[in-house]
């Protein structure tokens, strides 16, 4: 009776492992919201969106130009100032047959850009804090960039039937038509900056002047971005 008691005992004891080992088990998955880029602008009262980022990076510049002569050949011939460094990180959106660039820039002194992998990760020398470049408040759309770079602040390019920039497309230290002053009510507004995996997540407003290469002015309301940036 006592092994008929023992082999019943293991046989339902075998039983329980069989229902317990064929429980479906349950995953916990953590998950995270996708970030997606979104920006916005009016130009002469015409839409255009851009959502599809195909490009990036970052880049250094030469800083506080100067002209220091022109030769014979009319050939500009400049000097640079050699302890500072024109920081930029840029970031390419597509839109439907348009595309948009924007470049944040900040001079830093040359000593105060290194490379580190464990900081930033390239061949580039960058700044140990990177997001100094995208903190809130209000940043100008300086015509030099890509000249004299003797300013910081915010770049933007697009391309849809005409090439368009934020900046002056004439050589440096060449005449142009653009007023010095032609963006001096224009606005790059950081309302926003949040940490995420990959950068940081900032949201802005805007609006400004873009030019064609002889000069024409186009311009720019209710422009709105939301973009991660690293």
């Amino acid at each position: 009776m006592k092994n008929a008691l023992v082999i019943l005992a293991v046989v339902l004891l075998f039983s329980s492992c069989l229902k317990e080992a064929n429980k479906p088990v349950t995953t916990l998955k953590t998950t995270q919201t996708a970030v997606t880029d979104s920006i916005s602008i009016d130009v002469d009262g015409k839409v255009y969106t851009f959502q599809t980022r195909f490009g990036g990076g970052r880049g250094n510049r030469d800083a506080n130009r100067k002209l220091d002569s022109i030769s014979k050949d009319t050939q500009r011939h400049f000097s640079a100032d050699p302890d500072t460094v024109l920081f930029n990180t840029q970031i390419y959106v597509a839109g439907n047959h348009s595309q948009m660039r924007i470049y944040f820039f900040k001079k830093f002194a040359a000593t105060d850009l290194f490379l580190n992998d464990a900081i930033n990760p390239g061949l580039t020398p960058s700044p140990k804090d990177v997001s100094q470049l995208y903190q809130p408040g209000i940043y100008g759309f300086p015509l030099d960039f890509n000249g004299l770079n003797a300013h910081n602040g915010v770049a933007i390019e697009v391309t849809t039937d005409e090439y368009l920039t934020s900046y002056d497309q004439s050589f440096a230290g060449y005449p142009t038509t653009i007023n010095s002053n032609a963006q001096d009510k224009a606005v790059f507004k950081i309302i926003s900056i949040k940490k995420e995996r990959g950068g940081y997540l900032i949201e802005a407003n805007f609006r400004l002047t873009l030019f064609e290469k002889d000069g024409t002015p186009h311009k720019v309301t209710n422009g709105y971005l939301r973009l991660l940036v690293a």
